[in-house]
């Protein structure tokens, strides 16, 4: 995938985040339909660098693993991971399974449940608040 590809993916989801209703608050992985035709490997570096986007322009935050229940909603900067933002992104590349190459493998879902999977928190700026996906 060209670099120009990565970008044209990213924009995309960053667009579909901003507009489609709904989209605050879900998982960054569901975001991607199958139909996109790029490899499992693709995906993945979609992923992590939306991860990135989403990261650095603070419209997500991450709780360090297994640090709260899912559901709740936090005033900003409390239960915060405040790992720097290329550890968290490693953290997350390191634990999702090397050999994959479907998205419907069982591994995956594990990866989403495991206690070493950080929480994603979106930031709501009409609150202040994070709210877990």
């Amino acid at each position: 995938m060209t670099p120009a590809e990565l970008d044209l993916l990213i924009q995309e989801d960053l667009q579909c985040i901003e507009d489609r209703e709904g989209a605050f608050g879900r998982w960054i992985h569901g975001l991607w339909p199958e139909n996109y035709q790029i490899s499992f490997n693709e995906n993945r570096e979609v992923f992590l660098h939306l991860i990135r986007v989403l990261l650095d322009s603070g419209k997500i935050y991450f709780q360090e693993p297994a640090a709260a229940p899912y559901g709740e909603r936090r005033v900003l900067n409390t239960d915060v991971w405040a790992a720097p933002h290329d550890y968290i992104i490693e953290h997350i590349d390191q634990r999702l399974p090397k050999d994959l190459t479907d998205h419907h493998d069982t591994r995956l879902t594990d990866f989403w449940y495991d206690i070493h999977c950080p929480r994603l928190l979106w930031y709501d700026p009409e609150d202040n608040s994070l709210f877990g996906s």
